[in-house]
């Protein structure tokens, strides 16, 4: 919002959604004036408020108050509280002085009067009917207007239509048409004034709406046209549609399309710029599509680039070019140094603390690591005496490894061994962590199913009823799908059933994968088929023994 204040427009600031202006008057008559915020219509300004101060306070509805009365104005209050009440004894007393005043006056003076002004009007009546031209005296014809015989006119024989005197003629009519021009010397002042054309040397007028202007020099304090022409427009606001210009100076532009073979701007908002060079000092973006970019705002950039994001890295510092995905591929500029950074990565991981097991990252010292597989086509030279050769054999000073490991098992410790030939232990195999066969592992259980009588004691008769907990467990069928692992399963059991069932064969494995052991399931099969051979001995028992006492 702009104000105008002792002939100084300047923008008002704002302060809690409300705008002020700071001033000191110099007299009583201080102008004021408040410009519109760039709307197009009306502008309505609600809740103005003066006071003093530099700082502006929350408006509070000004209220009217009543002084207490005394002296001369208590008693010219009393008086109208008493010319107020009709059973007042003083209003009485006025009200018939008035009318006795009045009586007086009318028979003395207005009676006279009144007669006077009757006579005079009668005779001018009577000459003005006489003189005047009368709509029965009037013929219209082809070559003109023809008035009664007798008839003349002049400013009284029209004043029946026209109110005329020696400087100016007032026409009394809601309409009048002239078919031809109209010539007029001086000016003319009209509230309301339409014409298919009008030529003038100076028009002025306060609202003029056309759909045709031609002139030298158009000033107005407002300006609506829906398509023009200008050789030179000036103006401190204009809303366009449409502006076509060889040379425009404008100190705020808003608009939706420019279409130009140069703009310059000190400051401007575009929402989209398609340019064949364009001279930038600052330029903030959302998105930026260019064949070339020349500039040095890139800088401080952070965003997406041609699928690649920019910026500074928000754990390790610096700044740095990743994939869409961050953890999947970056490079660093190297502005951080030292040797314990990472200087470019591949398939990091998801935690920025920890490389991932498959990730292969350069450290800002140069040293490559890869927790991935590592294919090596032909001779690899690895410093400090370490070489693949070209039939993948990994030789260290000379020698080849797996012999060197022969020749230093029993003496070494290793956190690693990978190789395709058997390996042979001479002495006892500690192993901390997982034993994998053919790229699956094998669980502790199958290494704890010892049964030899050493290994027991309290061996007593079982009192399980194991036909039981057989029937209790279901068979299903299923897709089976583990890994690259697939495959369909016609007959099968849940781990998580025969935990409940039968909890001695229930396995919890690696990753917290549930199965059960074979080894500890056999003995309840066992147990289970004694049962049922017991029953159908039972049976046939009964059935022999139904036979013999029928046939006695």
């Amino acid at each position: 919002m702009y104000t105008t204040i002792q002939n100084n427009k300047s923008p008002a600031s704002e302060l809690n959604g409300r705008y002020y202006k700071t001033f000191i008057p110099r007299s009583a008559q201080e102008l004021i004036k408040i410009h519109h915020l760039g709307c197009v219509g009306n502008t309505e300004v609600t809740n103005i408020q003066i006071e003093k101060g530099r700082s502006p306070t929350n408006y509070v509805v000004a209220k009217e108050t009543t002084s207490p009365l005394s002296g001369l104005f208590k008693d010219f209050r009393n008086l109208k509280v008493d010319l107020s009440n009709e059973d007042s004894s003083l209003r009485a007393s006025f009200q018939t002085s008035a009318k006795n005043q009045m009586v007086q006056y009318f028979n003395t003076n207005v009676r006279s009067e009144i007669q006077q002004s009757a006579n005079q009007i009668r005779q001018t009546v009577t000459s003005l009917v006489d003189n005047a031209v009368m709509k029965s005296d009037i013929q219209i014809t082809p070559t003109g207007i023809q008035l009664g015989v007798g008839k003349y006119v002049n400013g009284e024989t029209i004043s029946s239509m026209l109110v005329a005197n020696p400087d100016s003629i007032k026409a009394i009519t809601k309409l009048m048409e002239v078919s031809g021009n109209l010539l007029v010397n001086g000016s003319i002042t009209a509230d309301k004034m339409a014409a298919n054309s009008i030529t003038a040397a100076l028009l002025k007028a306060a609202s003029v709406e056309s759909k045709h202007i031609v002139s030298e020099a158009v000033e107005a304090k407002h300006l609506k046209v829906d398509e023009a022409l200008f050789n030179k427009l000036l103006a401190d606001e204009a809303f366009i549609n449409k502006l076509t210009a060889k040379q425009a100076f404008i100190n705020y532009l808003s608009t939706v399309k420019i279409e130009a073979s140069q703009i310059k701007a000190d400051d401007a908002f575009i929402n989209k710029l398609t340019s064949a060079k364009a001279f930038i000092d600052v330029l903030d973006s959302r998105q930026i599509t260019a064949k070339q970019i020349s500039t040095n705002l890139l800088s401080a950039y952070t965003g997406l680039i041609g699928g690649f994001k920019i910026g500074p890295h928000s754990t390790w510092g610096g700044h740095w070019i990743t994939g869409y995905n961050s953890y999947s591929v970056g490079m660093s500029n190297g502005e951080r140094g030292g040797e314990g950074g990472v200087a470019l990565f591949v398939n990091w991981g998801q935690n920025w603390s920890k490389p991932g097991d498959n990730s292969w990252y350069v450290a800002e010292s140069g040293s490559m690591n890869c927790n991935g597989s590592v294919f090596l086509n032909g001779q690899t030279s690895v410093k400090n005496g370490m070489y693949f050769e070209g039939g993948g054999k990994l030789h260290y000073n000379g020698t080849e490894l797996i012999q060197l490991i022969k020749n230093t098992v029993s003496s070494s410790t290793f956190t690693s061994l990978e190789t395709t030939r058997d390996i042979r232990v001479g002495k006892d195999l500690v192993v901390g962590g997982w034993i994998y066969y053919q790229g699956s592992y094998i669980g502790k259980h199958a290494l704890e199913n010892g049964s030899d009588i050493r290994f027991k004691k309290n061996i007593v008769p079982t009192s399980i009823y194991a036909l039981d907990r057989i029937n209790k467990l279901k068979t299903y069928e299923y897709d089976f799908a583990k890994d690259n692992t697939k495959y369909h399963k016609e007959l099968g059991l849940i781990a998580q059933e025969v935990e409940e069932w039968i909890p001695d064969a229930h396995l919890v494995e690696r990753d917290d994968l549930q199965s059960y052991s074979t080894f500890f399931f056999i003995p309840y099969l066992v147990k289970a088929i004694q049962e049922l051979d017991e029953k159908i001995t039972n049976l046939e028992g009964k059935l022999q023994h139904g036979k013999q006492t029928n046939n006695s």
